[in-house]
């Protein structure tokens, strides 16, 4: 955790829109960042915050960061806080932010996993994944200055040596402890993956290393495992009331593809179906869902019955009772109530008369 990582926007772009929402304009303080790159933010300036988000992610803009930050909080130490809370919601335990534009501090760290880990979940915002691609921007005029133009850093997404077609972003970064630093996005073939690369010893390194690390990962090949079979596999399950415990078989034999690299650990739950008798051979008596690390479904089929089942009879008898008097119960209180109040009559009309006695 020696090597601080300049990646810090990648943060910032995800958590302030999380944090609450920000007026649409800004006015940027004294406090602005000058050392290192900048968005070339004047004090008293009036941006929007679109145009500081791709200043920030484009220019790697430290004056940008400074003025998000201030403008979602309040203040860059709350910001701050409320960025490291964030990062211990999403279980960056390695990550500790002191500032918002990532110049050095000895208690400003992260780890590759982490930016991994954060980098794919702001990949999952449509906004960040539109600015972090972008090429160019047009940024336009202010009450402090002319229009100009945002240009990328990311040169996996700019024509020239290191073009890489397969790019979708995401940040370059470069201070002296850290050396020359890329998270960068690929996605081929509705597979997204993302490398973090951190003290590069040259700038031209970092997206070398990142092609060969990309096309490495993209040339593999699935592998397809099966978990389940139709012919061997069988479940079973006892009923309350059957004849003979439920056995059941798979409608399909169960695959999971997945690529070498990416191998995840499976587990098997058993959904059953509530059934009523008869149940007859083939009837659909549930399903079988393999679930991946995250709890979601990879694969699911159903699962029929081997056998025709009854249910015993005086099962069968008390059920239909049950239902018939549930169907019934109205009448039979009714009933019930009219034979008392008879019982009752009759009772009054023939007990013994009492006899008067004189003395």
């Amino acid at each position: 955790l020696e090597e601080i990582a300049t990646a810090t926007q990648d943060c910032i772009g995800v958590v302030s829109p999380e944090v609450r929402r920000a007026p649409k304009g800004g006015h940027p303080s004294y406090r602005l960042e000058t050392r290192g790159t900048t968005a070339w933010v004047k004090a008293g300036e009036k941006n929007t915050l679109r145009t500081l988000l791709y200043g920030l992610m484009m220019q790697s803009g430290n004056d940008a960061a400074n003025v998000i930050a201030l403008h979602v909080s309040g203040n860059i130490e709350k910001f701050m806080d409320e960025m490291n809370q964030f990062m211990r919601e999403k279980g960056l335990k390695s990550t500790n932010f002191t500032n918002p534009h990532g110049l050095y501090h000895r208690e400003h760290m992260t780890t590759a996993f982490d930016m991994a880990k954060l980098t794919q979940y702001a990949m999952q915002n449509p906004i960040f994944r539109d600015v972090v691609k972008t090429v160019s921007y047009p940024r336009p005029e202010t009450n402090k200055q002319p229009a100009t133009q945002f240009v990328q850093f990311n040169r996996l997404l700019k024509s020239g040596k290191y073009y890489y077609p397969k790019a979708i972003g995401v940040k370059t970064g470069s201070i002296a402890l850290a050396g020359n630093c890329l998270v960068a996005a690929a996605e081929h073939e509705g597979r997204l993956l993302i490398s973090v690369l951190f003290n590069c010893p040259t700038s031209d390194q970092r997206f070398k290393d990142t092609i060969a690390l990309f096309e490495k990962a993209f040339s593999e090949v699935k592998t397809r495992r099966k978990l389940f079979t139709k012919e061997y596999d069988h479940f079973s399950k006892e009923i309350e009331g059957a004849e003979r415990i439920l056995e059941a078989s798979l409608q399909e034999d169960l695959y999971v593809e997945y690529f070498p690299s990416e191998e995840s650990t499976y587990k098997a739950v058993l959904d059953w179906s509530p059934c009523n008798f008869p149940i007859q051979q083939g009837q659909k008596v549930g399903v079988l869902k393999i679930l991946d690390e995250t709890g979601a479904i990879c694969k699911e089929t159903v699962l029929l019955s081997k056998y025709p089942i009854k249910g015993k009879m005086a099962y069968q008898a008390m059920k239909g009772f049950k239902a018939w008097l549930r169907t019934h119960a109205v009448t039979v209180v009714s009933l019930f109530l009219l034979s008392l109040v008879v019982c009752a009559i009759f009772y009054i009309l023939l007990r013994p008369k009492s006899r008067a006695k004189f003395f």
